[in-house]
């Protein structure tokens, strides 16, 4: 009833010479396609994210954002926000922030800073 082990050896060695040879020339085509479409669609989903980014700008549709900051030491900051056109000057700590002061828009040129920095240049 027991197969001797050289049988077996016999049996397995047969098994193994059956097993067919694979076309490593449609493997490569089907690997060549598969990364090409991962290419495609790692390519969509960044020019989608894009276009969504870029058009949340556009709109200018009143989001706050972090215009710049600066750290002050032990977790407290400096902070420019901006809501559309407003800036504004915030002092953040770990357990409050308090408004500092209202900042003029960036596009329109103050002259009498622009005149300091002219004196300070000479």
């Amino acid at each position: 009833m027991e197969k001797p082990l050289n049988s077996f050896l016999a049996d397995s060695t047969f098994l193994l010479g059956e097993v067919e040879k694979v076309d490593t020339e449609f493997l490569w085509v089907k690997v060549v396609l598969f990364l090409l479409l991962l290419t495609v669609g790692a390519v969509l989903l960044t020019r989608m994210n894009k276009q969504k980014v870029i058009s949340s700008i556009r709109k200018k549709d009143g989001k706050i954002r972090i215009a710049d900051s600066c750290s002050l030491g032990n977790r407290q900051y400096l902070v420019i926000a901006q809501c559309d056109t407003e800036r504004f000057l915030l002092g953040v700590g770990p357990n409050n922030f308090q408004h500092i002061a209202n900042l003029p828009n960036p596009s329109v040129e103050n002259p009498s800073i622009s005149s300091v920095a002219d004196e300070e240049a000479e």
